[in-house]
């Protein structure tokens, strides 16, 4: 489920969503109308996780992680998404009993693509110190 249908969800336009008023965007706006214990959007969000749940379930009973980072727009909603999913990986993950999967939201939230970018970049340097002088395509 994509950020605009989670807004929409929530009964939120995301096309005027972005205001003067909220800089940080829609999502922010969500997670505070979330905080206000509005009924809509504390609905929308349990719907969310519910359904992200389920699909996270069929991945981790492939995949058997020992956890499962909540990335992007989601991990501005983890505090309301985190309990619905893990509900729907104790029921739909055969291994939840004995192994557990846990549910994290990630720290790095929209920086995480920037400072992949730079790691990337300052990993080459660290490799090859004299490379930084040279002339390299990029790859």
């Amino acid at each position: 489920m994509g950020q605009e249908a989670v807004l929409r969800l929530a009964g939120i336009d995301p096309l005027t969503a972005s205001s003067p008023h909220q800089p940080d965007g829609p999502v922010a706006a969500l997670a505070d109308r979330a905080r206000a214990g509005d009924g809509r959007t504390l609905e929308a969000l349990a719907t969310v996780g519910r359904l992200l749940g389920v699909g996270l379930a069929s991945y981790a009973n492939l995949f058997n992680p020992q956890a499962i980072v909540l990335g992007g727009f989601f991990s501005a909603l983890a505090p309301w998404l985190t309990d619905p999913v893990e509900r729907e990986l104790e029921t739909r993950v055969l291994s939840a009993r004995w192994s557990p999967c846990r549910i994290l939201a990630a720290r790095l939230a929209g920086d995480a693509a920037v400072r992949g970018a730079a790691a990337l970049s300052l990993r080459e340097v660290l490799a090859d110190p004299a490379s930084v002088g040279r002339s390299q395509p990029w790859r």
